[in-house]
């Protein structure tokens, strides 16, 4: 059997509701983005006071007060309708929390109204993406369908990611590239039972959405014969992005996480877009979501000059949008801004090595961006060719630079503009789960008997593989290495834990197999992993600090997400894995629950033997 399929899966693994869920989700998904794009351009049209010709065109022709006049509206838009909706709406989440730390429940009525308002700020002139509104409109009538089909936990939120990447499918023109971003990006994997819906609904949306939307690509850039100066280039373009991408990366993440709320929206949105208008009588081209200014710099119309003012004043305006509250996509802002760093460091490598196309340049840097903000190098190639039309010599330099930014990226900070901007319910940064260390062996097992000081635990960066309970039983009593040897047997440890390396919750892996269960330090008998019983259901325990200060549920969630994907490319499927918790962890149980799992009759045995008390949970389909 091929290693990415499943052991034990059998056809398309998914129920026949759904199967017709996912066709309208495509369809919905596909008829979304038209209506969204007919409502961006009436928007544009109204403000400026054009009827035909590119935005960039019309903007240029409106008098300078109109120019001012549609930002401030933009602001007052949007500042009262998310104003009104925290008031009268308060709670829910975003389609990126709803896939990844919950199980893709999206709110109908609030994403709807919030990606709509979305498309008329971006038509008014924000330097936002205008793919955010029919994205995450995609995914919340997708939560819908799956609500009304009565789908299980885990088929929604294949669903709502599966709609989500539709519609951005749909509104750009690219199925390929929107199956490939709900897999990539929003899934995390490339397994083939996930890979078919995700092709299907984005191809499903992308035919409907010709109904009314361009099907030819969003970008002219013309066939061109690549030169060594040109791939030499790529190859250095690939650093200089991965670097800029994590700077990007982190702009995003502090504008966002410092947006305000209340009645501070309205003051923080009207100085940010007044501005952004101000400034755009003299550049007109920072207004809107930046594709008309990333296709001259794909041209080679911008001159240097401009191109060195620009490629500061477009990524920081973004994120003055962002910091002031507004919400709206990021992708073509950040292709834009990798175009204007291709460009400009392709006009400085014209006097180093000539050969080197401006234009070129910038697709290669605009390719190369996407990956290192993304960390979706695949997503970022395929965009490329589809966003383009350019299938030719030009995908080999394109490779080379994704591939360096994407390398640099990762070394430098492995967070993208999706995952380091979320705040789980603390207030000096974010969670994020990673694998442990054998150098955090010491720490967890101290954690986890209760003695270790959180104030001082500093996660390790050594890179884990395979930890086994008699590790963490030698480390709790002082005689662990860090390059202790793994078993072969072992268990796989996941910790969570805020941005300044602060322990906030453990969750311990064994995968299912025939072989006995290893004896817990220092215990024996009835529920303390003594005996020689074999055990064959693959187990995920969780551990939560009840002392955090973060939403214990939220980190259960995201601990409990991790380690399912991680069975899940082992070949178990969810109604056969085993999941213990202990007993004071309340949020821990509610996060299971509200996920579709329910206390179970048998007890997985403590392989560890640190927590007693505990209780399973089995998933309840």
């Amino acid at each position: 059997m091929q290693p990415n399929v499943p052991v034990g899966w059998r056809g398309l693994g998914f129920s026949r509701r759904f199967w017709a869920a996912l066709v309208l989700a495509g369809i919905g998904a596909g008829l979304g983005a038209i209506v969204l794009m007919d409502l961006l351009r009436a928007v544009q049209h109204l403000a400026y006071g054009y009827s035909h010709g590119s935005f960039l065109a019309g903007v240029r022709a409106a008098p300078r007060g109109r120019t001012i006049m549609a930002m401030a509206a933009a602001a007052v838009i949007g500042s009262g309708v998310w104003y009104l909706l925290r008031r009268l709406r308060p709670g829910g989440v975003g389609l990126l929390e709803a896939v990844w730390q919950r199980t893709g429940e999206l709110p109908y009525v609030k994403t709807v109204i919030t990606a709509t308002t979305e498309m008329v700020i971006v038509g008014l002139g924000a330097a936002l993406g205008r793919e955010g509104a029919p994205k995450d409109a995609a995914g919340a009538l997708a939560a819908k369908l799956a609500d009304l089909t009565h789908l299980s936990p885990s088929e929604r939120r294949l669903l709502v990611a599966c709609g989500a990447g539709a519609g951005l499918a749909a509104v750009y023109n690219v199925p390929l590239g929107g199956a490939l971003f709900a897999l990539e990006v929003l899934l995390g994997t490339l397994s083939l039972p996930l890979v078919l819906p995700a092709l299907a609904a984005s191809a499903i949306a992308t035919a409907v959405g010709w109904i009314g939307l361009p099907d030819h690509p969003v970008y002219r850039v013309a066939a061109v014969k690549v030169s060594a100066s040109e791939a030499v280039f790529a190859a250095c373009a690939g650093i200089l992005a991965g670097v800029l991408g994590v700077a990007y990366v982190r702009m995003i993440a502090w504008a966002k996480l410092r947006r305000p709320s209340g009645v501070a929206l309205f003051p923080s949105m009207i100085v940010v877009f007044v501005a952004l208008g101000a400034t755009a009588l003299v550049y007109p081209s920072l207004l809107g979501n930046g594709l008309p200014l990333a296709q001259l710099t794909f041209t080679g119309s911008v001159g240097v000059g401009a191109l060195a003012v620009l490629w500061i004043l477009r990524p920081l305006f973004t994120g003055a949008c962002l910091r002031s509250g507004a919400l709206g996509g990021l992708l073509t802002p950040t292709l834009c801004y990798g175009a204007l760093v291709g460009g400009l460091a392709g006009a400085g490598w014209e006097h180093v090595w000539p050969g080197a196309a401006v234009g070129m340049c910038a697709v290669i840097g605009a390719a190369a961006m996407l990956s290192a903000a993304m960390q979706a190098p695949l997503t970022a190639v395929v965009l490329l060719i589809e966003l383009t039309g350019r299938v030719d010599s030009l995908l080999v330099p394109g490779l080379l630079a994704v591939a360096g930014a994407s390398l640099v990226a990762r070394m430098l900070d492995d967070r993208s503009i999706y995952t380091a901007p979320m705040r789980l319910g603390r207030s000096d940064g974010e969670l994020r789960v990673r694998p442990a260390g054998a150098g955090d062996l010491p720490v967890l097992a101290g954690w986890l008997a209760g003695s270790a000081r959180l104030s001082s635990y500093r996660a390790l960066p050594a890179e884990f593989r395979d930890l086994i309970a008699g590790q963490a039983g030698r480390a709790q009593n002082g005689d662990a290495s860090a390059d202790a040897p793994a078993d072969a047997r072992g268990a796989v440890v996941l910790v969570a834990e805020d941005m300044g390396g602060n322990l906030e919750g453990v969750a311990v892996i064994r995968p299912g197999s025939g072989g006995p269960e290893p004896r817990s330090p220092g215990s024996g008998g009835p529920g303390s992993g003594g005996g020689g019983s074999g055990y064959s259901v693959p187990a995920i325990r969780l551990v939560v600090w009840e002392q955090s200060s973060a939403d214990p549920a939220r980190i259960a969630a995201a601990l409990l997400v991790a380690a399912l994907e991680y069975l899940a490319a082992m070949g178990a499927g969810r109604d056969s894995i085993l999941v213990s918790v202990a007993r004071r962890d309340r949020g821990a149980r509610e996060a299971l629950e509200q996920a579709g799992w329910s206390m179970s009759e048998s007890r997985w045995r403590i392989a560890l033997g640190l927590i007693p008390g505990e209780l399973s949970y089995r998933y309840q389909a």
